[in-house]
């Protein structure tokens, strides 16, 4: 993929898109999405770049338009659209809608696959769920803050 073209990894990203959305799988969960797009670190990159380009092309443009324009007639909707969500343009959001998942998922795959890999397959797999992998660290935390609360005493 490195020695494609940003038009000819476009058009992979449309090929790709066509087969999930010809062959989507039903019965897997949003958190197993989540769990495949970050797995797919190509798609990642694709994506990555994609959104550098995208923010040097609004920076230049902002640019262009604040050095042309006299300073008391800068439109402000040209520097900041309130309209706009702050993370639409983030590679996670990207990511997240390629696969039909959310953000908050995505970055838990990405948190879990370099904090417990072994966890990060289970999900994957459908074994376990994000709420109970939180659950399972609160209750170990809190077990372990028990017994030190203990030996101090």
């Amino acid at each position: 993929m490195r020695n494609l073209s940003l038009y000819a990894q476009g058009e992979l990203r449309i090929a790709r898109d066509f087969c999930w959305r010809t062959n989507k799988r039903r019965d897997l969960t949003s958190q197993q999405w989540s769990a495949l797009a970050v797995e797919d670190e190509e798609l990642v990159k694709v994506i990555q770049e994609e959104t550098e380009r995208q923010r040097r092309e609004k920076q230049a443009e902002t640019q262009k338009v604040t050095q042309t324009k006299e300073h008391g007639e800068l439109s402000d909707n040209l520097l900041s659209d309130s309209r706009i969500d702050e993370h639409e343009n983030t590679v996670v959001t990207k990511l997240a809608k390629q696969f039909k998942t959310n953000r908050t998922y995505v970055n838990k795959a990405r948190k879990l696959k370099v904090t417990a890999p072994e966890k990060f397959e289970a999900v994957k797999e459908g074994r376990t769920t994000y709420e109970q992998i939180e659950k399972e660290e609160r209750t170990r935390q809190r077990i372990e803050q028990i017994i030190e609360d203990a030996t101090h005493a």
